[in-house]
């Protein structure tokens, strides 16, 4: 039996829209992605158009040097379910936050680009959820 614990860290609504495969082309015959906010909504498994994650925020950390302090960022981090699928350079857009809508927290920044996404097991070898890295856009 397969225990799904990250159930009840999943607080996040985010949209998903990804690139279209087959892009036109522009005049230098580069890709032409157009704009990202006219990509298509990719919804989850079961045909939301937000999917409900996880989402650890980067840490900013003081590194006291001899030639002045250096501000170093961590890594921002989406958990996300097994049957969810994300690929890199989709685009996210967080909706909500515990049923409170993001645009209420200025200072939280809602738009990311996924850099990476990697699975993560539990003891046994399973796999238990994925880990997607965000990049700040």
């Amino acid at each position: 039996m397969k225990v799904q614990v990250m159930q009840a860290w999943l607080n996040y609504n985010v949209k998903v829209q990804r690139q279209p495969a087959n892009p036109g082309v522009n005049s230098l015959g580069e890709p032409n992605y157009q704009d990202p906010t006219t990509w298509p909504v990719i919804p989850d498994v079961h045909g939301n158009a937000t999917h409900t994650v996880r989402i650890e925020f980067n840490v900013e950390t003081t590194k006291f040097t001899a030639t002045g302090d250096r501000v170093i960022e961590r890594e921002t981090l989406m958990f996300l379910r097994t049957d969810d699928y994300l690929q890199p350079q989709d685009r996210i857009t967080i909706i909500n936050i515990n049923n409170v809508p993001t645009n209420t927290n200025p200072g939280l920044n809602n738009y990311f680009i996924v850099y990476s996404v990697w699975p993560e097991n539990d003891s046994v070898g399973n796999v238990n959820h994925y880990v997607a890295e965000l990049q700040v856009i």
